[in-house]
């Protein structure tokens, strides 16, 4: 992936904002929607900021642009794809603020409906903005070292089989692997007390 850091955390961070969101929908009270509206807004707004950085819009530095001057650059952006369910996500702006600054209740069923909105809005647009595959990114992203990746995927999938001891084993070893790493790296000057 070709994306910088900065680019890459705030993708990474939206698509586990989303993913909070739809668990905390499920919490079925109300403020486990009000909950689950924030999180779904702002997975949108991190896209949405994810995009302006990798575009380098509003570069001027004057402000720090809110969601709908977000939607505005983007949109100014002649050479930028379009956005998806631009309207829709609109709406769970409006709704959010609603919720927030006038304490509206929210209902399962829009509830259910800003989840569907709200992933299709990531999957897009990490398509179209960043030619990423929303349900290939993982944290994985953050690793570089190609054994310490494969390791974590193999324990990832010894533990989706059930295989929790054996994963977790594996997964001390990438500890103590990258410990080593980190440390072999440092200068022993660097090292607090040492001199």
């Amino acid at each position: 992936m070709a994306e910088d850091g900065a680019v890459l955390r705030r993708i990474l961070l939206a698509k586990a904002l989303a993913t909070r969101g739809a668990r905390s929908v499920a919490a079925g009270d109300q403020v486990g929607r009000v909950v689950a509206l924030i999180e779904l807004h702002a997975s949108i707004e991190t896209t949405l900021r994810a995009i302006v950085i990798k575009r380098n819009l509003g570069a001027d530095g004057s402000s720090d642009p809110g969601f709908v001057e977000m939607i505005r650059l983007i949109a100014k952006d002649s050479s930028a794809p379009k956005l998806p369910v631009l309207p829709e996500i609109k709406r769970i702006n409006a709704r959010r603020n609603s919720a927030l600054h006038h304490a509206e209740t929210l209902d399962q069923v829009t509830l259910d409906e800003y989840v569907r909105i709200t992933r299709q809005f990531i999957t897009e647009s990490f398509s179209r903005f960043f030619s990423i595959d929303a349900d290939q990114l993982s944290e994985l992203e953050h690793v570089s070292d190609p054994t310490l990746k494969d390791l974590i995927s193999i324990a990832r999938e010894l533990s989706t089989k059930g295989k929790v001891e054996v994963a977790i084993s594996l997964l001390r070893l990438v500890l103590r692997l990258a410990a080593e790493s980190c440390l072999a790296g440092l200068d022993g000057a660097t090292l607090v007390g040492a001199g």
